[in-house]
């Protein structure tokens, strides 16, 4: 799918995360890979919207994981892109699934840096810069289809 600007990939993560928020019942797993620039964090920003925050959505560059709660989930946007050794996924827990008494959406941008040691992912975003500017290309893939047909983009 393409999607052209900023707005676009906001609105099209908001749908996507509204349409998560209605099927989720156990923790969910989701990679974005892409570039820098590519647009992981524009989406999680709309996606985290759409499943219900209303509040600031930052990126978690500096602080690599940030907690958000919302009535029905807890999220976890996960940003590895700084992380340099595999000690470090580690000591973060990134490699054991949470045990709340709400389902858990965790959002992984750069898991390629994980080590292999993350958490698998249910679900794979991709995204990919174009040569038109401010154009990405974005690609799902529903690994384990724990989610049946309920989430795609689009």
């Amino acid at each position: 799918m393409i999607i052209k600007g900023e707005n676009e990939m906001i609105n099209l993560a908001y749908r996507s995360g509204v349409q998560l928020a209605k099927s989720i019942e156990q923790n969910i797993v989701i990679y974005l890979s892409g570039d820098l620039g590519s647009g992981k964090t524009t989406f999680t920003k709309g996606l985290i919207r759409g499943l219900g925050f209303e509040g600031l959505v930052t990126s978690p560059t500096f602080s690599i994981v940030e907690t958000i709660e919302t009535e029905l989930f807890l999220i976890f946007h996960i940003d590895l892109y700084r992380l340099e050794r595999a000690q470090e996924v580690i000591e973060l827990e990134l490699h054991e699934e949470p045990n709340y008494k709400k389902p858990s959406i965790i959002i992984i941008e750069w898991p390629e840096k994980g080590h292999h040691l993350i958490l698998p992912p249910d679900i794979k975003i991709s995204f990919e810069n174009t040569k038109i500017k401010d154009e990405r290309q974005i690609e799902l893939k529903d690994d384990t289809n724990k989610l049946g047909n309920t989430f795609n983009i689009g």
